[in-house]
């Protein structure tokens, strides 16, 4: 895929099949946006495949600033989204997993990806960024996971099941303690070994600084999210809607990405390095989900 760009489309989705959320950790955007809770309308997600939405697409995440598990159409959507020969990811806190009916099971463990956002090694760690975790019942709900893959492709983890679908990827996050972030990888490991893949992500709320680092930025290049309300932005630090290219109720992706105003003033000022307010201000410099080369990126860059 990342030899044969189709510039009329982006290649990686993100989608907020809703924002509501059962938890209230303290430190969510949620709590300062002032978007009304919504989910995704699923016939709109129809329509996007119907329409070519999707065409240049191979991955989709399924996440934004809600609780994917809440989505009452979420078989239905990773199935739409599978049909139209795309990945799928998915990023939960995980405590719905033993609670959602079969239909919404099945499509959890059928994603590609699967992100378990964990914040901690025990009850008390957790707690600390999620209240209203139970550490005893998510470690039951990934400890469920891993025994149906370990069902459907045996034990040999190391080498090879880990990275077979869904890969299940346990996410920690802290502000700015390192020696926590690695001490919390350490103790999850000796809960569920190598069954899993681990990743820590450091500031993941701190996104404003005084300095610009914005120049190593590539969503606006390759990537949407697209929020519950059918707004298609740049990124997924858009919690308040700050930059929005167009919705997709009104126009189909592929005019909204190649005709939207906004959207070609947005593209402008990464040349002019007269960048948007918030785009300036933003402290994550290379997106967790675009792993691409500096060199594919100035390529893009250049073609406009």
């Amino acid at each position: 895929m990342i030899g044969n760009f189709n510039f009329d489309l982006p290649e990686i989705y993100q989608i907020e099949v809703t924002n509501r959320c059962n938890f209230s950790c303290p430190n969510c955007p949620r709590f300062t946006s002032n978007r009304a809770e919504t989910d995704f309308d699923i016939d709109l997600l129809k329509l996007m495949a119907k329409r070519g939405d999707l065409d240049n697409s191979y991955f989709i995440e399924l996440q934004f600033a809600g609780e994917p598990l809440l989505y009452p159409y979420l078989d239905k959507a990773v199935n739409i989204i599978q049909e139209n020969n795309c990945m799928v990811g998915l990023s939960t806190n995980g405590s719905l997993i033993k609670e959602i009916d079969k239909a919404q099971f099945n499509a959890l463990i059928q994603c590609d990806y699967l992100t378990i956002s964990i914040d901690g090694y025990n009850q008390e760690t957790c707690e600390r960024y999620r209240p209203d975790i139970n550490f005893g019942e998510l470690v039951d709900s990934i400890n469920l996971l891993l025994d149906i893959k370990e069902d459907e492709y045996g034990t040999d983890y190391l080498y090879e099941n880990v990275n077979k679908s869904p890969i299940i990827t346990l996410q920690i996050v802290n502000f700015s303690d390192e020696a926590y972030l690695e001490k919390s990888k350490i103790e999850l490991k000796k809960i569920f070994g190598g069954k899993c893949l681990y990743t820590t992500i450091k500031n993941y709320f701190h996104t404003f600084s005084d300095k610009p680092t914005i120049d190593l930025c590539l969503n606006p290049f390759f990537s949407v999210t697209i929020l519950a309300n059918g707004n298609v932005t740049p990124c997924c630090y858009m919690f308040d809607e700050d930059i929005i290219y167009g919705n997709l109720k009104d126009a189909d992706l592929r005019t909204i990405w190649n005709e939207s105003e906004v959207r070609k003033e947005h593209i402008k000022s990464f040349k002019t390095e007269q960048y948007f307010e918030r785009c300036n201000k933003c402290s994550m410099r290379s997106p967790a989900l675009l792993h691409w080369d500096m060199v594919l990126y100035n390529r893009r860059r250049s073609s406009i």
